[in-house]
C-alpha cells in the first residue's frame, strides 16, 4: 500500500468510526515503516477463534476499560455494535458487570484481572479454568495484549488529553 492509500485509509476509518486517528497519521508521517510494522500488529488485535462474539467484545471492552482510555474505548463500543453485540452487554460492561450473564462475567473478570496484573480469588480462578478453554484463556489475553499498544501509542505521541474518561455512547 503506498502513501496515499494508507492517508485515505486513515480518511476512511476515522469517519466511519467517529474516532481520531492524528497518533497514527503522526506515525505514518515520522516513520512509514514503523507504520507499517504498527499494521501488521492489527490482525493480532481482531483475532476471533475461540470465543464467541460476545465474550471476545466484553474480553476487548474490559481491557479496554482497565487502559482508562476513553476515546479507544468509543471506538471498541461502536465496532462492538457494529459485529452485533446488543447494547445491554455493553452497558453491563461499562456501568454494571454484575448485570452480565454468568459465562460474560467470568471473562470480564478474567480479562480485568490480567489486565490490571491482579490475581483473582481460587474460587474465581477455579470457575474461570473450569469454564473457558486453554484457547479461550489465550484468546483473552490476545484482547488484553492488543488493548495497551493503543492508548500506550497515543500518549506517546503526546495525545494524553484523548486518553480521559468521558461519556460514552452505545
Amino acid at each position: 500500500m503506498d502513501t496515499n492509500a494508507k492517508v485515505q485509509y486513515l480518511d476512511n476509518f476515522e469517519t466511519h468510526y467517529k474516532y481520531d486517528a492524528r497518533y497514527l497519521r503522526d506515525l505514518l508521517e515520522t516513520s512509514e515503516e514503523g507504520f507499517d510494522k504498527f499494521n501488521a500488529f492489527m490482525p493480532m488485535s481482531t483475532h476471533k477463534q475461540a470465543l464467541s462474539t460476545e465474550a471476545f467484545w466484553v474480553a476487548k471492552l474490559s481491557a479496554m476499560r482497565a487502559e482508562d482510555c476513553g476515546s479507544c474505548l468509543q471506538l471498541n463500543i461502536r465496532m462492538a455494535l457494529e459485529s452485533g453485540v446488543s447494547k445491554p452487554i455493553i452497558e453491563s460492561v461499562l456501568y454494571s458487570k454484575e448485570t452480565l450473564p454468568t459465562e460474560l462475567k467470568r471473562v470480564y473478570d478474567f480479562a480485568t484481572s490480567i489486565a490490571l496484573n491482579e490475581n483473582l480469588s481460587s474460587t474465581a480462578q477455579t470457575a474461570i479454568d473450569e469454564a473457558l478453554t486453554k484457547s479461550e484463556k489465550i484468546e483473552i489475553g490476545l484482547c488484553v495484549a492488543a488493548a495497551r499498544v493503543f492508548p500506550t501509542l497515543k500518549r506517546a505521541a503526546g495525545y494524553s488529553k484523548a486518553c480521559n474518561l468521558m461519556e460514552f455512547e452505545v
